[in-house]
């Protein structure tokens, strides 16, 4: 009975000490770090099979370029 009292109370002490958070706020911001070198190293190697431009690896891709006179038959024509 005394030996589970010592060790709640020195589960309490360990609560009270703020030293964990730092510990934890490390780990995290470890973690970040390592997921964010990571995506770049991904994004300069995905870019570099693409053609060498970074650009070009991540743009949207050009719109389609209808030919004038295949418009659709349901739209109505701009009138000035």
């Amino acid at each position: 009975m005394m030996s589970a009292a010592a060790g709640l109370s020195t589960v309490a002490a360990g609560a009270s000490d703020p030293s964990w958070i730092r510990y934890l706020l490390i780990t995290v911001s470890g973690a970040f770090t390592v997921a964010f070198w990571a995506a770049a190293t991904w994004r300069f190697q995905l870019a570099r099979r693409l053609g060498g431009r970074i650009e070009q690896a991540f743009s949207p891709r050009p719109a389609t370029v209808v030919p004038v006179g295949t418009e659709l038959a349901d739209e109505v024509p701009f009138e000035a």
